[in-house]
């Protein structure tokens, strides 16, 4: 049975340090918030979202200090470490005056999901979480997250997706490689090492996911009505293949809500 990748250790408690490996790393939050903001602009009601594996709150920083998002919201924060949630904590403290509520929940997503009703949640959306975790694990949290999201609800991925073409899958794994060489220049040895050996498990078979119609397919057949890819930058490929986000939507309704809200890039 595969197990999941999660962080643990330096991993967790340095996890900023990851950034240095990075540049785009803030490019690629402020699209994922842009498309969950873009979504809540078209609701009529303060609505509910969640960020899922919520890390050190660069996400939910994102999202809430957005510069589109015009009411407050709820947001629940989800990690299952408590060292992240406490980094989350800190982080978010001076934007939450932007939200209703921010409620942050020390528990993993599989467990988290069955305390919550049907069709409560506006939007859910992750960031550099689901790839840690195997095939099965995942299914299951897409069937919840289907499961809680209300008829107009969406899923905002961003996530490693590893191209498909194995030149440009290996040329993404070495500009990650060569990335994280800045944390020797600091003196961090130990976090360089750690960040090596859980990208290269995660690039295994049994982890890894893929820019794919298969990903695609994996939502639709957990309960959505579809998926779109999104491009989050100009479409030059980024280190670790963060350049692509897949929004799953909960029906056609909310499809066509997105789509008319945010004009899909191709």
């Amino acid at each position: 049975m595969t197990e999941s990748n999660e962080l643990k250790g330096v991993g967790a408690e340095e996890y900023d340090l990851n950034k240095l490996a990075f540049p785009y790393y803030d490019d690629f939050q402020r699209a994922i918030a842009d498309l969950v903001v873009q979504h809540d602009l078209q609701l009529d009601k303060r609505s509910k979202i969640i960020d899922l594996g919520v890390g050190t709150g660069d996400t939910s920083k994102a999202v809430l200090q957005h510069e589109g998002l015009t009411k407050l919201v709820n947001l629940t924060c989800v990690d299952f470490d408590p060292v992240l949630i406490k980094q989350a904590k800190r982080k978010l403290l001076p934007y939450q005056n932007r939200a209703n509520h921010v409620n942050f929940i020390c528990k993993r997503a599989e467990e988290y999901f069955p305390t919550l009703k049907e069709n409560s949640v506006d939007v859910i959306f992750s960031a550099l979480t689901l790839h840690n975790h195997p095939p099965g694990t995942r299914k299951r949290i897409y069937q919840e997250a289907s499961r809680v999201l209300n008829e107009e609800g969406i899923l905002v991925l961003g996530d490693k997706f590893a191209s498909r073409i194995p030149r440009d899958h290996l040329n993404e794994m070495t500009r990650m490689i060569m990335g994280y060489l800045h944390l020797l220049e600091i003196g961090r040895r130990d976090v360089f090492e750690y960040w090596i050996r859980h990208n290269l498990r995660d690039d295994q078979p049994d982890l890894q996911m893929t820019r794919s119609c298969r990903t695609t397919s994996e939502i639709m057949n957990s309960g959505f009505y579809g998926g779109a890819w999104f491009e989050t930058g100009d479409g030059d490929p980024n280190p670790w293949g963060m350049d692509q986000i897949l929004v799953a939507y909960k029906s056609q309704k909310g499809f066509w809500k997105v789509r008319r809200g945010m004009g899909e890039k191709k």
